[in-house]
């Protein structure tokens, strides 16, 4: 032993020093490539791999015995990359056809999965040559065909594929040591063993972009493997045939699937798998194999696999079985998958002691299959044994098993992504360690990685003029905002994408772009732009303390622009008959507990009462200047720290199709669900000729207006002649030059009352260059501003525009506001959507020509659609016109004070409406607006209320249930009042007919 001990020698290899003449004994003379240090290697001896900064583009490949069971051979990679990409050489492409270039690499196995790099973006693939579009690729027999940009190919291109089949291969080799080494972006295996391979060790690995498995063992080979982390390959790990391996301390996330078991014996302790599309852990059946010969022991191929201490978190289906598989699952936890167990075809299953919750649609789910097991806890959720549905009795009953099982709520542990131990009739339920996530530091790398993986392949796309880009599917973490800006007809899949934001910033920016489908994509926060909890104290004077509940973002994670919001506990609803709550302060009191400070006292907040408190910082997707269509479809929000979706200055409609803004799933450290989803509206669009489409989609639990679309109130500040007008808008915005063209309508107003005095047609409109010529008192001009907001602000900046008009405008400085009817998002449609369970109002709608049809509202805080402008404090647009509502269904809304107290404005469910600073009955300025065949069940104000309105018409609609929260003051404070379920309050002209009330 000693004699062999000092005989053991130290192989380096370096590939960018190493000389495959040199010794390898020492790093000055190092060996170039793995194949010469393999040769040089005998039982004992260290490969140390040299982290030179630049990737080894070759296979690290042992075919021999070198380690035996007393001198292992020993892998040291010290962090080096291991990658399959090669350079392609410019002199060997070939013109193909058509802009096509071919380059020969060979028969590819079928079941690789070859990748192609232009530059640091990875290529679309397509599978046959007649697919090919520009900046694609396709494999086709012997050749890689590339359609490159303007059908040209390069000398300076930066192309790779990937052509090194894995990173690390063993195959009739045993007893070696593998250590801190990354294999990625191979078509087949980071890492792969093969034939008759004994003792096996990893440790500190990462396998990741790999087109087959992180990491795979087949045969009956054995693996030992601690502390790695396998990502975004198709799989993390798959060990096939008879294998033998063991897991410890692994990540395995964002791959097609985190582990496949398929025959053999497995072990998987303190390890966690989350977030892979569609299994995290999935048990099955092996092959026979060549090796093995035939199946004449179908024992030696059902898969066996004990699992302690591990957490499968999301995806389709937590643990999945089938084919006579066999696991025994303890002191572990399943959640936030949509499936926690399905388990079929003969396989068996043991469950001892762990946790399965919060799996939206089953929590357990068999199909001829054998379950066992005990002193589990299961939250709320579906147990199926053969598509039956049953209680936790009839469970036990069926499956004679969980006599001591409890249905309950697990408490989870403060910041770590894992269950918190269940201790219950001494038993430990529930994972017992954490002991973090494996190779951590390496996330901050991965962060930019995400991002520069897909920005890049947005770039790639836009550059090449492609017209499809689809996005693997996998969880991305990103810290920076994507950018679409200058796409053409590009068509974006995002199926199976979950984008996490990490910043409090917008995920995407979409900006002069036509064309553009974006669909599939799934977007959330970490951390949440939101804190909840629960209320614990309540002064006389009316502020509060608050416990927040575990798992949830520090109130000093949030920022300054807090708002506060009130829930039923019973409900988890929005509670009715509270007022909007703005605090004073919020202050931290230590230990998790917030003091909210209030200037007033809400009677109805009760002890018990749960608040969640949002930030608003930034919208989650914006999308401007765009003078195309665009459509979005089949996008996820859970969260956004402020408005969902920001449109402004677009001259086209923007479509938006089957888009859901609802809450997500538990965070992984929380106890409690999330009470919210976006901080603020839904979609807000603004300043743009033609307002958005919106078909088919669901928005709730917001803290704001499910749409608003709205344009600008402008005050007149100088009149140098009698055809030229000065407005202002407060900041420096050139947005009104950019979108008014000439021949628009401009229509010009009284400051206080908002009386139409006339429109007039713009001849020009241009910003001024030098404000100069316009002397201005500034703080004079900011009470022309009538927002509270604009009117507080320090600014000094404002932009002026010089409006010329076909005829005098008769207006005086400071006297007078002009509106732009184009400029205020006109043609909006809203068609068979679902509004619901968020505060404020489902429908804020400050433009013309609008159709709202075939659309539900349900338990919304205030009404349900309001047609009008807020000229007074948010100088947001004018009067409404052409606007068709018809066919929807409205049930329990207008429930919050704020809708049923003084200062209330739309006091129907659906209503017309104008926000001045004055008590004095408005111009009837919205006009030809209709109301037909709407259901409205449940208001706390009328059915429909117009107000300041003309040529209404109001006909056929079914109204029952309304004014169930009546109040002598509602409106008062704008000499309003409420009574009956249908009101027209001012001297406009209308017809009612055919109305029915109940």
């Amino acid at each position: 032993m000693a004699t062999a001990s000092l005989n053991a020698a130290t192989i380096h290899v370096n590939n960018v020093t190493g000389q495959d003449d040199a010794d390898g004994q020492s790093p000055k003379t190092a060996v170039a490539t793995f194949k010469h240090a393999v040769d040089l290697l005998h039982p004992g001896d260290t490969l140390d791999i040299a982290n030179t900064g630049k990737p080894y583009r070759q296979r690290l490949l042992i075919t021999r015995e070198i380690g035996t069971p007393e001198h292992p051979l020993v892998i040291e990679g010290n962090q080096a990359v291991l990658t399959g990409m090669v350079q392609l050489k410019p002199e060997n492409w070939q013109a193909h056809a058509d802009g096509v270039f071919a380059y020969p690499v060979g028969k590819m196995s079928s079941n690789l999965r070859p990748m192609m790099m232009a530059g640091d973006a990875l290529v679309n693939t397509v599978k046959t040559p007649a697919e090919l579009s520009t900046n694609t690729c396709c494999w086709h027999e012997d050749q890689l065909l590339y359609k490159p940009e303007n059908k040209q190919l390069l000398q300076t291109d930066q192309l790779q594929a990937s052509l090194i089949d894995s990173g690390v291969a063993v195959q009739n080799a045993s007893y070696v040591t593998i250590r801190n080494l990354i294999s990625e972006y191979h078509p087949n295996d980071g890492f792969n063993f093969h034939a008759n391979v004994r003792g096996i060790i990893l440790e500190n690995v990462i396998g990741r972009y790999n087109g087959d498995d992180g990491c795979s063992i087949h045969e009956d080979g054995q693996l030992f493997v601690r502390n790695a982390w396998f990502h975004h390959n198709r799989f993390g790990i798959e060990d096939v045939n008879a294998s033998s391996s063991t897991y410890q301390h692994i990540l395995c996330e964002d791959n097609e699937v985190g582990v496949h078991f398929a025959g053999g014996n497995h072990q998987l302790t303190d390890s966690i798998l989350r977030n892979n599309l569609n299994h995290q852990l999935r048990i099955s059946r092996g092959r026979p194999s060549m090796y093995l010969g035939e199946d004449e022991s179908p024992f030696v191929f059902d898969s066996q696999c004990i699992a302690r201490n591990v957490q499968l978190q999301g995806g389709q289906h937590g643990l999945t079985m089938f084919r006579r598989a066999k696991v025994f699952f303890i002191n572990g936890m399943i959640q936030d998958s949509e499936i926690g167990i399905l388990q079929m075809d003969n396989s068996n299953l043991t469950l001892r002691n762990s946790v399965v919750h919060n799996c939206s649609q089953t929590l357990i789910k068999l199909l001829n299959a054998t379950f066992a097991g005990d002193r589990n806890m299961y939250s709320d959720g579906r147990l199926l044994r053969d598509n039956k549905a049953m209680d936790l009795p009839t469970w036990r009953e069926q499956t004679g098993a969980d006599s001591h099982t409890l249905r309950a709520q697990p408490v989870l542990e403060p910041g770590k992504p894992m269950l918190k131990s269940q201790p219950t009739d001494g038993i430990t339920i529930g994972p017992t360690h954490f002991y973090g996530l494996p190779l951590h530091e390496q996330q901050t790398q991965r962060l930019s990685d995400d991002f520069r993986k897909l920005q890049g392949m947005i770039d790639n796309a836009i550059q090449s003029k492609a017209t499809h880009l689809r996005i693997p599917a996998g969880t991305y973490r990103v810290g920076q905002c994507l950018m679409i800006e200058r796409a053409t007809n590009l068509s974006i899949d995002a199926s199976g994408v979950k984008l996490i934001m990490t910043e409090f910033k917008p995920f995407l920016k979409v900006h002069k772009t036509s064309g553009l489908t974006l669909s599939g994509l799934s977007v959330d926060y970490d951390p949440l732009p939101f804190t909840q909890g629960v209320v614990t104290a309540i002064s006389e004077q009316g502020s509060f303390e608050m416990q927040l509940d575990a798992g949830y973002p520090a109130i000093d994670v949030l920022g300054e622009r807090l708002h506060v919001h009130v829930y039923d506990p019973k409900t988890r609803y929005w509670k009715a008959d509270v007022y909007d709550m703005y605090p004073k302060s919020v202050r931290s009191l230590g230990n998790g507990k917030l003091l909210i400070e209030m200037d007033w006292h809400e009677e109805n907040l009760a002890l018990g009462d749960l608040i969640a408190i949002d930030s608003r910082s930034s919208s989650g997707m914006y999308v401007t200047r765009c003078d195309g269509e665009n459509t979005f479809r089949d996008i996820t929000i859970y969260s956004s720290p402020g408005l969902a979706v920001c449109g402004r200055e677009c001259s086209a409609a923007q479509r938006f199709e089957n888009v859901r803004i609802t809450r997500g799933q538990r965070p992984a450290a929380a106890t409690s669900d999330r009470l919210m989803s976006g901080s603020a509206d839904g979609i807000n669009f603004a300043y743009c000729r033609v307002g958005p489409v919106l078909e088919n989609c669901e928005f709730s639990f917001m803290g704001d207006d499910a749409l608003n679309v709205h344009g600008a109130l402008l005050p007149v500040m100088a009149t140098p002649d009698p055809n030229t007008v000065v407005i202002a808008r407060l900041y420096n915005n050139d947005a009104v030059a950019y979108m008014i063209k000439p021949g628009d309508t401009m229509r010009v107003m009284q400051r206080d009352t908002f009386a139409m005095l006339k429109q007039v047609k713009v001849l020009s409109i241009q910003a001024v260059e030098d404000q100069s010529r316009y002397p201005l008192d500034f703080d004079a001009m900011k009470k022309t501003f009538f927002t509270s907001t604009l009117s507080r602000t320090n600014s000094r900046n404002y932009t002026l525009f010089e409006v010329t008009i076909d005829q005098e405008h008769g207006t005086s400085p400071m006297q007078n506001v002009v509106d732009f009817p184009a400029f205020n998002c006109p043609g909006y449609v809203v068609r068979n959507n679902y509004f619901h369970d968020h505060r404020a109002r489902g429908l804020r709608l400050m433009g013309n020509d609008g159709l709202i049809e075939g659309n539900t509202f349900e338990r919304i805080g205030q009404c349900a659609i309001s047609l009008g402008a807020e000229m007074g404090y948010w100088a947001e647009a004018g009067w409404v016109e052409n606007v068709m509502v018809r066919n929807n269904v409205i049930r329990d809304v207008n429930r919050d004070k704020n809708a049923t107290g003084p200062g209330a404005l739309v006091l129907g469910a659906i209503g017309t409406f104008v926000h001045t600073n004055v008590k004095t009955m408005p111009f009837p300025g919205h006009r030809r607006i209709t109301i037909e065949n709407n259901t409205i069940d449940g208001s706390g104000t009328a059915g429909i209320y117009l107000y300041a309105a003309d040529e209404a018409i109001i006909r056929n609609n079914t109204i029952c249930n309304v004014n169930r929260r009546p109040n002598p003051e509602t409106g008062s404070k704008w000499g309003l009042s409420v009574t009956k379920p249908i009101e027209f309050h001012g001297d406009g002209t209308r017809q009612i007919t055919g109305n029915i009330i109940k």
